[in-house]
Order: structure tokens, then sequence, then C-alpha cells
């Protein structure tokens, strides 16, 4: 079995461990980064995945590209980056197939008084009735920095949990969300 280090730069900044689970998102932002040059979609999409293999297995390359792009990165490599799945039809029916199905994916509104409705994305593995006579609730509020990416970006374990749970998963799209910060006198 081959051990895996952490190449140069990172083993000085990361422990191995955090290099092994950052190894795969690496060379998939290397890939997309590599690839979107490219006009014609469905020739950057197939690129895509090809160079994201590439630097699957040479990953001080997919390294050296990331951090080149960080440091002149713009908000169409940034959009890249955090809808990879979202956007590229091929790994989206890669994380469709793993995820598995379920009886309910549902874009549901929550109504607030004085305030503008809440998108949320309503998971589960069981019947309408089954539903209603549910007690418990799993609230899953994503990574997205509230400004990006929905529920649906997540679904590669939303959907899993909700069938292992065996209880609904409300996933709020927080980047729809108006926060309202009242200043206080301490």
């Amino acid at each position: 079995m081959e051990v895996i280090v952490a190449p140069e730069p990172l083993a000085r900044l990361y422990s191995r461990s955090f290099f092994r689970a950052t190894w795969f998102t690496t060379a998939l932002d290397a890939g997309f980064f590599t690839a979107l040059p490219i006009r014609r979609k469905w020739i950057r999409d197939i690129a895509s995945i090809l160079f994201s293999g590439y630097y699957l297995i040479f990953a001080e390359a997919a390294d050296e590209k990331v951090r080149k792009i960080r440091a002149t990165i713009t908000v169409e490599q940034i959009r890249v980056s955090w809808e990879k799945d979202v956007r590229n039809p091929y790994i989206r029916l890669a994380t469709k197939i793993n995820a598995g199905r379920i009886r309910m994916v549902k874009e549901i509104v929550i109504q607030r008084e004085g305030a503008e409705p809440v998108l949320a994305w309503l998971y589960w593995d069981g019947t309408a009735e089954e539903l209603r006579e549910c007690e418990k609730l799993v609230l899953s509020i994503t990574g997205g920095g509230a400004v990006s990416m929905t529920p649906r970006c997540h679904d590669e374990y939303l959907i899993p949990w909700t069938k292992r749970l065996g209880v609904p998963i409300l996933s709020i799209n927080y980047k729809f969300l108006t926060f309202v910060v009242e200043r206080s006198n301490i």
C-alpha cells in the first residue's frame, strides 16, 4: 500500500490527514480551473473531468495550479469552484448515482410575518402521510457563505442522511435570507 504524503508546500501548512481529505477537492478545483477557458460547454465539461483525473494522479501539479489561481482569482473562478456539481452534468450524474433516490425532494416556501419568505428544500424518504406523523426533523444549514449554492448542491449527503436517519431533513436556502441585526447597548 502506497502512503500518500503531502507535497510541498502543503507539507509545511497542513497535517497529512488534512492533505488526504483535501486531495480530491484540490484535484477537482485544478481540473475545473484548467478547463474554464474552453468556450464550448460540452467540451469544457468533459475536459474538466479529464483534467481532474490528471490532477488526482499528480497532486503537486494540482496544488500549484490552485495556488496560482487563488493568487489572482476572479468571480467566475470562485463560482466554478463552488458550483462544480451543479454545473457539470457528469459530476451531477455521478452524485445522483452515489446518493441514490428518495421519495421526496421538494422546494418549499416558509412564509414569515413582516419579512420575505425563506426558501428551503425538504428531503424525505417516506410518504406524505408518514411525513405528517413525524415528530422529529433535522435542520440543515449548509455551507455557501450565505451568498452562493443552494441545498441541492449538497444532495450527495442530504439524501443518504434522510435514508439512514429515517427522519425528514429541512435544508434552508439561506442565500435568500435577510438578517436583521439590532444594535443593543451593553
